[in-house]
């Protein structure tokens, strides 16, 4: 063994190596002869840390005859059995309760506070006011509404209360019922097809019985739903009835016949008298008359000129619609319009429809002389043929681009409307017409008037109403 060694062991009272060493407690146990101990003695044979004395995970260190405890922080007493109180130097705020623990407390705090030492005001949440209500979803049939508010007022704050989940409200809207589209009316010799498209629309076209046909134009599609708030296209003030176009009996056509018609802009007519009004538009229909019969099938005598009327610049009636007329300073248009005709001979009766009349050789002729002859027109226009002289200014046509249609069959006009030049047209208020084919439509008896367009019956007649109108 060392030196070393031995003067290490030489330093403590005990000896954890058998052998030839011997420690204090080997004598101690008699195994030598008779022993004894002189005290007080730096060596201590009994461990007083043995049975942990020390509490609360207090540190226990071994002493001659004693221990000591070093105690953990919050704790205190010979074995750490004392628990600090750390309320004694801490204070909670606002009334709050203070709970001791180890080595720290835990303030209670009474209502509306919060925080370590109950320091913080608590902010529970309030809501607002009701926003105003949305719209409603539906029109009619009971929709639904909502409004809401917010939990701004104020907002929870500090772990306050939020106001919860009653944020909006839903109530019952336009509880009224839907209106609905009146039935459609099928024409008089025709009918009709209906068909739903979306929710709440319906769309209808009519169309006349075999052997009838339209005197005035339907409409390409009648409408009626949720889009047109539940009010048919073609219904109106003057039209409450739903009547359409009527159809009557299709006769066979003696010929085609077109109107077109040409425009002189900007004229000057303050300055003209009647002589020279009345001059300058015999002037401007035999420059017109003039210039038709140079057109193609006028010329080869297949077609004719029918019809040739000026509208515009007209002659005075009284010396102040001169005064006025020079007032005002006036420019006016001057339209020509020209009907021209050509006749087909259709063989055969059994004819019920426009397209039937197309597979004659005659029909088809005479339409394709009209098509040609409208385009004849236009270039002639183009080129100056229709340039007249008025109050020393030259003035020159302009055709108009909307014509009407090449007119077929000989439809005569349905009851409730008459015949003018080339269309048929429905009785005013105030007139009806019962009968077909009709070119006037007669009054209705003094002190009554239809309230509608196309009366077709005295009964339609009711009382004038001559109340005053309100203010």
């Amino acid at each position: 063994m060392t030196q070393y060694t031995i003067e290490e062991y030489s330093k403590t009272c005990f000896v954890g190596v058998p052998g030839s060493v011997i420690g204090m407690d080997d004598f101690l146990e008699g195994e030598l002869g008779d022993i004894w101990i002189e005290e007080p003695s730096t060596c201590d044979p009994t461990n007083d840390c043995a049975n942990s004395p020390c509490a609360n995970g207090g540190q226990c260190i071994d002493g001659y005859h004693e221990f000591t405890c070093l105690c953990q922080s919050g704790f205190s007493g010979p074995t750490c059995e004392v628990n600090f109180d750390d309320c004694s130097v801490n204070v909670c705020e606002n009334n709050g309760t203070c709970v001791d623990g180890v080595n720290t407390f835990t303030c209670t705090c009474t209502t509306g506070f919060t925080g370590t030492v109950c320091e913080t005001d608590l902010v529970d949440g309030g809501w607002s006011e009701w926003s105003s209500w949305g719209n409603c979803s539906e029109p009619c049939n009971r929709g639904t509404q909502r409004r809401t508010r917010e939990c701004n007022n104020p907002e929870p704050e500090n772990g306050g209360t939020p106001c919860g989940t009653d944020d909006s409200e839903i109530r019952y809207c336009n509880v009224q019922p839907c209106p609905v589209c009146k039935e459609f009316v099928r024409p008089k010799f025709g009918f009709s097809k209906c068909r739903k498209l979306l929710k709440d629309e319906t769309s209808c076209s009519i169309f006349c019985n075999r052997g009838f046909s339209f005197s005035v134009p339907p409409l390409d599609e009648y409408k009626c739903g949720k889009s047109t708030g539940y009010i048919w296209t073609h219904e109106s003030r003057i039209n409450p009835r739903l009547r359409v176009p009527g159809c009557t009996k299709f006769t066979k056509p003696r010929g085609f016949q077109v109107q077109l018609k040409t425009t002189y802009k900007n004229l000057q007519c303050s300055s003209m008298n009647d002589r020279y009004l009345k001059e300058m538009n015999s002037h401007i229909a035999q420059t017109a008359t003039a210039v038709s019969q140079r057109e193609g099938c006028v010329q080869r005598k297949e077609c004719q000129l029918v019809g040739l009327r000026t509208s515009g610049c007209v002659p005075h009636v009284t010396k102040r619609d001169l005064q006025l007329r020079r007032n005002r300073r006036s420019t006016d248009n001057v339209t020509v319009s020209m009907t021209f005709f050509q006749a087909v001979n259709v063989s055969g009766d059994n004819f019920t429809s426009n397209d039937d009349i197309m597979t004659q050789e005659s029909a088809q002729k005479a339409l394709s002389n009209l098509q040609n002859l409208t385009t004849s027109v236009v270039s002639h226009v183009e080129d100056g043929s229709y340039l007249i002289s008025a109050g020393g200014n030259l003035y020159n046509a302009e055709y108009e681009e909307e014509i009407q249609d090449i007119i077929c069959a000989e439809v005569p006009c349905a009851a409730g409307t008459f015949k003018t030049e080339t269309y048929c047209l429905p009785c005013e208020e105030g007139f009806y017409q019962p009968e077909e084919g009709q070119t006037s439509c007669q009054s209705c008896p003094e002190g009554k008037v239809s309230p509608v367009e196309g009366a077709v019956s005295v009964e339609e007649c009711e009382l004038e109403d001559v109340s005053e109108p309100e203010d």
